[in-house]
């Protein structure tokens, strides 16, 4: 079976150009008849419509990769709401999307709850809306013990 990282290699410049940002690539099947399936996303949330657009133009791509008359199977999905949100691109992809983040407090304190809108993703830390008057609260990556996605979003 191919190499995970060569298939990503192969499909992320695909999927960039239709505005798409590879989440996470899964491989499954058998050597003779592998199954891959991407998980997209962009700002502003991705549709069915375009996971069925991902995959179709990911046939074409991995077609030429796995060499003719090769069988494969290929399938494009959200990511959902609980994927893992650590770097400053899985937070920018979601900006505006309600978020719960449990955060390390000062040594010996309890961990904090933060709930609120992405505001947005810098290098260090993700700024979260926390209060109706717009007050916001910048928290560093590092300090993140779990975040999560709320539903709706």
């Amino acid at each position: 079976m191919h190499d995970k990282a060569e298939l990503e290699g192969v499909v992320t410049p695909e999927l960039a150009q239709r505005g798409l940002a590879l989440i996470r690539l899964t491989m499954s099947g058998s050597p003779r008849q592998p199954a891959i399936m991407v998980y997209v996303d962009h700002v502003g949330g991705v549709t069915v419509g375009e996971c069925v657009e991902a995959a179709r133009a990911l046939r074409p791509v991995l077609a030429t990769h796995f060499g003719p008359g090769r069988s494969f199977t290929v399938g494009a999905s959200s990511p959902g709401t609980d994927r893992p949100l650590r770097t400053q691109r899985d937070f920018g992809l979601i900006v505006g999307r309600q978020v719960t983040l449990q955060v390390r407090g000062e040594a010996g304190e309890a961990l904090n709850e933060l709930t609120g809108p992405v505001v947005r993703a810098e290098q260090d830390g993700v700024t979260v809306g926390v209060g109706p008057d717009g007050a916001e609260s910048t928290v560093l990556y590092g300090s993140i013990v779990t975040a999560k996605m709320k539903l709706p979003y």
